[in-house]
């Protein structure tokens, strides 16, 4: 019996299964770093905001971290600060949102994106 092929045949399944698992951990791993990134970025928000009243609203927080955070989405990305006056107590409440395009997961799962929204909120002193 002549098994000359079976090494090539062999090899085309392994190939593929590396890859598709790489490609998978590369694309996770940018994910994260993408949603610790939109995290600074709120966190950063949120510190400007207290010292910064200007910073209200989402035009000017939102220009403020695409111009620090490249690794950002800058067409997805939202993020607005709502300053809070209640009972003499000042909060500021950071929301972020930003739309990720994975290509792995939308391979497997046929959904185009995964959404990511966080939010803090911190007394103003």
């Amino acid at each position: 019996m002549d098994e000359r092929g079976a090494v090539s045949i062999e090899f085309a399944i392994i190939v593929g299964v590396f890859l598709a698992v790489f490609f998978s951990m590369v694309d996770m791993a940018h994910y994260y770093a993408t949603r610790h990134s939109l995290q600074e970025a709120v966190n950063m928000t949120a510190r400007a905001a207290m010292l910064d009243p200007l910073l209200a609203g989402c035009d000017a927080a939102t220009t403020r971290a695409k111009e620090q955070f490249l690794l950002l989405r800058q067409d997805s990305l939202n993020i607005c600060v709502v300053q809070n006056d209640s009972e003499g107590l000042q909060s500021i409440t950071v929301n972020a949102s930003m739309t990720f395009n994975i290509g792995v997961y939308h391979m497997l799962t046929g959904s185009p994106d995964l959404s990511e929204s966080l939010s803090v909120s911190l007394p103003k002193a």
